[in-house]
Formats: C-alpha cells, sequence, structure tokens
C-alpha cells in the first residue's frame, strides 16, 4: 500500500519516541525502494546515539536522542 501511494504521493516516515515532545526523524517512502518503516535520518538539531550502560558508543546498545526536542526534564 506505501508503495502504491508514494508512487502518486510524497510519504514521508516520521518517528518521535516518548522522550521528545516532537518526531525527531524522518524518512522518504521510495515507491520503488521502500520495504518497511525506517526509522529515519535525525532532524537538524537533534543527535541520535546508539550507547552501552557506561555511554559509550557501540553497534549494540540503547538509543539515546539529545537536542531540542526532547522532553523537559526526561530522565531514565
Amino acid at each position: 500500500v506505501v508503495r502504491d501511494w508514494a508512487a502518486t504521493r510524497r510519504i514521508v516516515c516520521v518517528s518521535g519516541p516518548t522522550e521528545a515532545t516532537i518526531c525527531t526523524t524522518a524518512s522518504i517512502c521510495d515507491a520503488r525502494t521502500w520495504q518497511q518503516p525506517l526509522i529515519g535520518t535525525p532532524l537538524a538539531g537533534i543527535t541520535y546515539m546508539i550507547c552501552d550502560r557506561k555511554l559509550g558508543a557501540c553497534d549494540d546498545g540503547e538509543l539515546l536522542i539529545a537536542g531540542a526536542a526532547l522532553a523537559d526534564g526526561y530522565l531514565d
């Protein structure tokens, strides 16, 4: 359905986790290549990091978000 709609419309998949006040990423759903919803690319002013328990960068850890869209006072 997404590929069919994307053939005649601009479909944007956005993500906004609960710790953010608005969406923080976006990706365009291309009619030829779209397979599944993607988390997308962080918007301007937003940083995404994958970190281990000690906040070190890693490939398989927790997604941390930084930037102006983070909800005020969010912790854990």
